[in-house]
């Protein structure tokens, strides 16, 4: 696939916002702010005249507002608007490495609060991951995956969690194993690395609103990274009529097992 991979699909994103479409809003305010900043020659449409929150089964999703033309432009998100590894430190070369520096940023951002420049997307984030199947009940697991060895994989998924949390430089020590946990869930079920065709010479990031586009197979939208204007542009893949959901292509073709794409989120659509 020529769109991006992550790891995120999860089946709870922005639940949220959909519940209190505020939220949703200030997201969206926030965003076009960094765009005006920007001051991107040929911007597209403001993003409030192109997206719209909507639900489905499981959650909510991302919605086109207007009809959108075969290979136009929805969104021009600039860097200032990304969390990337220039903001959260630590090594990129391994992922591990960056998925632990990347967690304990975006856990101390939430207890930052209003303080925090990423204040407006981290509003919508789930307060809690309660779907993630290394929450659910045993029994659940038992009635649906019983003689499969998943509930041991979860299980190191989670140690693998708390050996990164022992590993965090002393700087970043006053920080609970609950809020890097928390941390580390979101990272997990959000975070995209668009990889190296993309020309975005870091690793894992977080891209506000794109991340409630749920995974879709095809996809209708490509994320390439603009590296003149320093900025992830969101391109339709076909035409999009409005009040289509839109999704994204997260996982390429053996890139992630069925039990790794499980683990972060449940089900992909598509």
């Amino acid at each position: 696939s020529s769109s991006s991979s992550s790891s995120s699909c999860s089946i709870a994103r922005g639940s949220d916002c959909f519940e209190r479409p505020e939220r949703f809003s200030r997201l969206l305010a926030w965003l076009q702010e960094g765009i005006d900043e920007a001051g991107f020659f040929a911007a597209p449409p403001p993003l409030h005249e192109t997206f719209d929150i909507g639900a489905r089964g499981f959650g909510a999703s991302l919605f086109a507002k207007r009809t959108i033309a075969w290979g136009s432009t929805l969104a021009l998100l600039p860097t200032t608007r990304l969390i990337t590894a220039t903001h959260y430190g630590g090594s990129t070369s391994s992922t591990s490495s960056a998925q632990a520096h990347m967690s304990a940023f975006i856990a101390n951002q939430r207890e930052e609060g209003e303080r925090s420049p990423w204040a407006a997307y981290i509003a919508l984030l789930p307060e809690a991951h309660d779907h993630l199947p290394k929450y659910w009940p045993s029994s659940i697991v038992e009635a649906h995956l019983k003689g499969s060895l998943f509930s041991q994989y979860v299980e190191a998924q989670r140690e693998k969690a708390k050996d990164a949390f022992q590993a965090l430089p002393d700087r970043l020590a006053a920080l609970s194993w609950a809020d890097f946990e928390w941390g580390w869930d979101a990272t997990a079920t959000r975070s995209m690395d668009l990889g190296r065709r993309s020309g975005l010479n870091e690793s894992l990031a977080f891209f506000p609103l794109l991340d409630l586009a749920l995974h879709g197979d095809p996809p209708n939208v490509q994320c390439l990274f603009d590296q003149d204007l320093r900025a992830l542009r969101v391109i339709a893949t076909r035409r999009i009529d409005a009040g289509e959901e839109i999704f994204n292509g997260y996982i390429r073709d053996g890139s992630h097992s069925s039990w790794e794409v499980l683990c972060v989120g449940g089900p992909l659509t598509g």
